[in-house]
């Protein structure tokens, strides 16, 4: 029988693999549920794999809300949340910290949108639609995604971290998972400070009227300066 005895360790060492597994993901949906209900999402679906909790949907208003589990490499794995809906169009809006990539990117040609704020603009990389962004990015929303895409959502209890990024008309950010993270636990504020910021970037109806608005509370000389110009080239007959 001695031939048999790694043929049956095989599925002991599964079998002990999935219990683990389903642990960590049964622990995982509870926590999204928790979000969910907390945030008062609608229309939420939950999706499992092999009895797994791996993804549940819902809605905030205008806003599509995922939460699945991601994998990244061998070692790393935690819960990304991802926020679509917010109506930025084609062109849309993508933020990323300024670094070596962007400035190869500076050198072969590639259009930046620099709002005039020298602080985010030496920190931040933007591109896309430049009416969209002066109507979005006013000085509060500049303050929130500076400190999002640094790495850190700041909560009312201190903070969390993940990676954060805005890209297609999604804001995403990735929770790692780790023994000493408490990001399951703070969930439902995650969740409320991503969507709050989130909320922030639904794109207006009227984008001349929100830049106008925008210029009237404009701390920056010169981010009121590039709204005088944007508003001059590109909404001139506008009320």
């Amino acid at each position: 029988m001695e031939p048999f005895g790694p043929l049956l360790i095989v599925p002991v060492v599964l079998a002990v693999a999935y219990l683990i597994a389903a642990a960590a993901g049964k622990s995982r949906g509870a926590a999204w549920l928790s979000a969910a209900r907390a945030v008062g999402l609608t229309a939420v679906e939950r999706l499992e794999t092999l009895g797994i909790p791996s993804k549940l949907t819902g809605r905030s208003g205008p806003l599509e809300v995922t939460l699945e589990r991601y994998q990244r490499g061998k070692y790393e794995s935690g819960t990304r949340i991802s926020i679509a809906g917010m109506g930025h169009g084609v062109a849309g809006l993508a933020l990323r910290r300024e670094g070596l990539a962007t400035a190869f990117e500076k050198v072969v040609g590639e259009r930046e949108i620099e709002l005039g704020d020298a602080a985010f603009d030496a920190e931040l990389y933007v591109q896309g639609s430049a009416p969209l962004a002066r109507a979005l990015l006013d000085a509060e929303t500049r303050r929130l995604l500076v400190r999002l895409l640094r790495g850190t959502v700041q909560l009312a209890s201190g903070s969390v971290s993940a990676r954060v990024s805005l890209a297609g008309g999604v804001l995403r950010a990735d929770l790692k998972r780790s023994p000493f993270s408490t990001s399951g636990e703070r969930m439902p504020e995650v969740l409320a400070a991503l969507l709050a910021v989130a909320r922030r970037l639904v794109a207006p109806a009227d984008l001349g009227r929100r830049i106008a608005e925008n210029l009237a509370a404009e701390p920056e000389p010169g981010v009121r300066l590039q709204h005088l110009l944007m508003l001059q080239r590109g909404f001139a007959d506008a009320p």
